[in-house]
């Protein structure tokens, strides 16, 4: 499979998760993001509010590329709970999860980045349109990759099985 075609991915966007409780960011975010392509596809951006309803688009969308999660939301940690969510719950591990806060005391980066399986950290303030889009491209890259991977992965197991089946096996096999 070519690498520009995720074998997941929906064929005419790729999908972004904003989980935010600010309607400022979903508002700003989409019109930063509006007109953004990677490889020829726009970009699909998929918005909730909270924790809990991202949880509902996950299990609605699992070709979700990138997951733009706030930290703090209806608690403290929704934002790390829903990492777990994504990673140990659906076993999504091709998903590319970007952190964003405004408040980085409750959540230290480097305490975070430590302890998750994510992709970037970045505090609200230090998001400018450019670095939205070169996270949002290098994000949908490494899913692209992950995808990729997954696939060769995948088809290394099947050639592995062909090759441990006996000459009379294979024989069969061909007919």
């Amino acid at each position: 499979m070519p690498p520009s075609a995720p074998l997941h991915a929906n064929r005419s966007g790729w999908k972004v998760l904003l989980v935010d409780d600010e309607t400022d960011v979903h508002e700003m975010s989409r019109l930063i993001l509006a007109n953004l392509q990677f490889e020829g596809r726009a970009v699909e951006l998929i918005s909730a509010g909270s924790a809990a309803q991202a949880r509902d688009l996950l299990r609605l969308h699992p070709d979700i590329a990138l997951a733009l999660l706030d930290v703090v939301m209806e608690s403290d940690d929704a934002g790390l709970a829903l990492v777990h969510y994504i990673r140990d719950q659906l076993h999504d591990l091709d998903m590319q999860v970007v952190l964003r806060t405004g408040q980085p005391g409750v959540a230290p980066e480097a305490d975070i980045m430590r302890r998750y399986e994510i992709n970037g950290y970045y505090l609200k303030t230090e998001i400018t349109a450019q670095r939205l889009h070169s996270i949002v491209i290098s994000g949908l890259r490494g899913y692209r990759h992950a995808q990729g991977m997954r696939g060769l992965a995948g088809a290394a197991r099947v050639d592995t099985r062909v090759h441990k089946r006996g000459p009379a096996q294979q024989a069969l096999s061909m007919e």
